[in-house]
């Protein structure tokens, strides 16, 4: 058989099972068709979402504080309302965080560690969670609760270390060590802190640890002749 022969019925056994298969074959065609536009639908309502999320937030934050009409800027509770009706969104995300920063500038120190832990439990890998544990920290300094500020403080350091939150909170961690009259401990994290944006208010804080503790001060210089002990120094002789 020549090869044109060949090619000639492999042609009409594909036409013969096309026409055995057509309706099968619509159907996947149909079912495929459906899958695209379901996702997209899907993507442009999701994108609709997060258009609508990020609109409320920025009206949110748009309330700024004036004194004048005794507005003191977005509440706490605001933000939350957001983060509830916008439920799965970054937007409805960020709120919880901005929720317990509004907390804490309220003096509600319980609340606003609530939403912090909450903000860092659901949103590990997000930029805004080692802010977020320095946030718990805060917290518990302001309470008073030194000993769990110190760990919480030790952990955002640990866990965060190129973070701009660990830089905080090695100056608040250095500040509650000084309560405890750790002050060569203390001393080592404002030196730490001396090529970051902390370093002014590090430098102060060293120098005066210094001012109290001369005997912390560095001694870098190699001790002269005369500082040695038992040896003698014979002049030249003339």
């Amino acid at each position: 058989m020549s090869s044109e022969m060949i090619d000639s019925a492999r042609g009409i056994e594909f036409l013969a099972w096309l026409e055995v298969n057509k309706k099968r074959l619509i159907a996947g065609a149909v079912v495929v068709a459906l899958l695209v536009s379901g996702l997209a639908i899907h993507r442009w309502r999701s994108d609709q979402r997060e258009m609508a999320a990020n609109s409320d937030l920025v009206r949110i934050q748009m309330l700024q504080a004036n004194p004048a009409t005794g507005s003191s800027g977005p509440k706490a509770e605001q933000y939350l309302e957001l983060s509830t009706r916008h439920r799965g969104t970054q937007a409805g995300r960020q709120a919880v965080y901005l929720a317990a920063v509004a907390f804490f500038r309220e003096g509600k120190y319980a609340e606003s560690q609530a939403n912090f832990e909450a903000f860092r439990t659901a949103n590990p890998g997000d930029p805004m969670a080692a802010s977020a544990a320095f946030g718990v920290a805060a917290c518990l300094e302001a309470t008073g609760k030194t000993e769990e500020a110190i760990a919480a403080n030790r952990e955002v350091i640990a866990i965060h270390p190129e973070s701009a939150a660990a830089a905080q909170a090695k100056l608040s961690l250095a500040g509650l060590l000084e309560s405890k009259n750790e002050s060569e401990q203390a001393l080592q994290l404002y030196e730490q802190l001396l090529n970051t944006t902390w370093m002014n208010e590090a430098e102060t804080r060293r120098q005066a640890i210094l001012a109290r503790h001369p005997e912390l001060a560095p001694t870098n210089s190699p001790p002269t002749d005369s500082a040695v002990p038992g040896l003698t120094v014979t002049p030249p002789a003339s």
